[in-house]
């Protein structure tokens, strides 16, 4: 029997269930298939070479070491971080929405014109879900003002609304198109994307006022405040090559950071740093955005829409169907 397996690298170091994690190395295949386990979950790579090993992560998978074992051994690579799935059967659209005390607002937002019975659902710190039923279809973009309510459009009727934990949703502002992101200044002025290529700014009072124009997306626009005091937007299309765009102050858009493939939620940690979940070359799940060309994959995931920070630090993910929680030292 020769020389056993060895794993150089893991990569990325985070994933959520569904994501492909790449193994790189030596002697990682024998006579047959590869034996893989993600924390001592059996994992089955859908490419194997010498080389490389391409593994998506089970459902059942857990954060530990990657292991590799073929016929002339075992080799133990560095430890994965699996995202923990919070709740599932969700639809989001959009990233989801965190209260200062860690609570999460999501949606099962339903196709437009779909009326889901209780498409807005509230996760408790402790883990318990209620759904709410505010009397508007299809909530898209996510949003919680200081005093707790919770803002959301609606890409049915083109309106924003607020919601108050109870009773029926108020509208705020309408006539917004097909309105999906929504982020607040540090001024409490909103900014709702219709994704037919108009980012509106509202003011508290309601007032509607458009503020600049984005290339149409196929899905949603969604948009975060950064700390430069501008607005970034993504606007996923049918091309590979789509920009991040970076609004100043005054309306500019510009592209900031790409190409990405289908660039969706975006956000910034507490130290300022972008976040996207988009894919590159082919590898999807969260990038950071580390110059205007560069970025780099931290998490595998699949179908992610969206992305949020608790401010414990822990980064909450949201696919077309699930929610889960990663915690903040993945990211460093």
């Amino acid at each position: 029997m020769g020389a056993g397996p060895v794993i150089l690298m893991v990569e990325p170091a985070a994933a959520v269930e569904g994501g492909e994690v790449a193994l790189t190395g030596e002697r990682l295949t024998g006579s047959g298939l590869p034996q893989v386990r993600i924390g001592g979950v059996p994992a089955r790579p859908t490419i194997a070479t010498g080389t490389r090993l391409l593994v998506p992560v089970p459902p059942d998978a857990r954060s530990g070491p990657v292991t590799v074992e073929t016929d002339a051994g075992t080799a133990e690579g560095g430890a994965l971080t699996v995202g923990v799935r919070l709740a599932a059967d969700l639809h989001p659209v959009t990233g989801p929405a965190v209260a200062t005390d860690g609570t999460i607002w999501t949606t099962v937002s339903g196709s437009r014109g779909q009326q889901v019975p209780a498409p807005l659902v509230r996760i408790s710190p402790d883990g318990r879900l209620e759904a709410f039923g505010p009397g508007a279809l299809n909530p898209t973009g996510l949003y919680l003002t200081p005093d707790g309510s919770l803002l959301f459009t609606s890409r049915h009727d083109g309106t924003l609304y607020r919601f108050r934990g109870t009773g029926p949703a108020e509208p705020v502002a309408t006539d917004l198109g097909t309105p999906t992101g929504l982020a607040a200044d540090h001024e409490g002025m909103l900014y709702v994307g219709d994704r037919s290529g108009t980012v509106f700014r509202v003011a508290p009072s309601g007032t509607v006022r458009p503020f600049c124009r984005i290339p149409p997306s196929v899905a949603a626009f969604h948009l975060a405040w950064g700390p430069d005091n501008a607005l970034y937007v993504s606007a996923p299309t049918l091309s590979n090559e789509d920009p991040i765009y970076r609004v100043d102050s005054g309306g500019a858009a510009v592209p900031h950071s790409g190409p990405f493939e289908r660039p969706q939620g975006l956000a910034f940690d507490a130290a300022g740093r972008l976040f996207v979940a988009a894919g590159q070359a082919g590898r999807r799940g969260v990038f950071l955005v580390e110059g205007p060309t560069r970025a780099r994959r931290v998490v595998a995931g699949a179908n992610l829409v969206g992305l949020a920070f608790a401010p414990a630090g822990d980064c909450l993910i949201v696919s077309t169907s699930a929610l889960y929680r990663l915690p903040g030292s993945a990211f460093r």
